[in-house]
């Protein structure tokens, strides 16, 4: 059995919002479990703060990085650029307030996040 503290180990984990709140949460999560994680969020100074919070929980731990950079979500050309330049990732996780309108469109059962995605993706 895998111990939770390297149930991670080599992943890439992606989190829009991940300067606050629940992103945040759950990128000291991954972290502690051996994932390297970039965040995003709206401003610099969020990222900065975050970042510098989350760099703690590296201690100690070889090939694992924590980096940050500014994300504004609603921005459907910013996002794809984001996660085009991030790739590969194994996981992606969005805790922000807002998706663009344009990325979800009309709900579709038939159409998820993976296929507009998919070869960021691992």
């Amino acid at each position: 059995m895998t111990s939770s503290s390297t149930l991670l180990n080599g992943k890439k984990v992606v989190i829009v919002g991940g300067s606050s709140g629940i992103g945040l949460g759950v990128a000291n999560a991954a972290l502690s479990n051996g994932a390297s994680v970039v965040i995003a969020s709206t401003t610099q100074p969020k990222v900065n703060a975050a970042v510098e919070l989350l760099k703690k929980a590296t201690e100690g731990k070889e090939d694992v990085t924590i980096s940050g950079e500014t994300l504004d979500i609603r921005d459907f050309e910013a996002l794809t650029t984001f996660l085009t330049r991030q790739a590969p990732f194994d996981h992606f996780i969005t805790t922000a307030g807002e998706f663009p309108r344009r990325m979800a469109g009309p709900i579709d059962a038939g159409v998820d996040i993976r296929e507009k995605f998919k070869d960021s993706m691992e």
